[in-house]
């Protein structure tokens, strides 16, 4: 299974990336997950009501049931994102390779390295694999 992530956030779709898309293989930790939620049309949907237009509406409104669910004391939407990018920043993961992961434009920095370089989906996936194995 692999994982490519073209959906524009809301917050930045209008903003120019260099990386399209995200690409890297889901990590079997994941896959019993996803295809337990995984709707016909591809996309997660945790309830029959949830729309793909209302995810960030759904998450908000339940957040403080979800954080009770799962013993987090504080629980926001992007949680994931941001606990993911510090345990790759602490592992020594490149911060292009944490910017491509994440959507970011990878050409942060202000020089011309990123002219040459790029990110690819196996370095998206071993720095993941990385972090995960780090965490158990």
């Amino acid at each position: 299974m692999h994982w490519n992530y073209g959906l524009s956030r809301k917050k930045t779709e209008h903003r120019p990336k260099l990386n399209k898309f995200v690409e890297f293989d889901i990590p079997e930790e994941a896959k019993e997950i996803i295809n337990r939620y995984k709707g016909e049309d591809g996309f997660i949907t945790l309830t029959k009501y949830q729309k793909k237009s209302y995810c960030h509406y759904f998450f908000n409104k339940n957040m403080p049931k979800i954080a009770e669910l799962a013993g987090i004391k504080n629980l926001i939407y992007y949680s994931a994102r941001k606990s993911f990018s510090q345990h790759a920043f602490d592992l020594g993961i490149s911060t292009s390779v944490i910017d491509f992961i994440l959507g970011h434009r990878v050409d942060k920095g202000g020089t011309s390295l990123y002219s040459y370089i790029s990110v690819t989906p196996i370095m998206a996936t071993n720095a993941v694999r990385q972090v995960l194995d780090n965490l158990k």
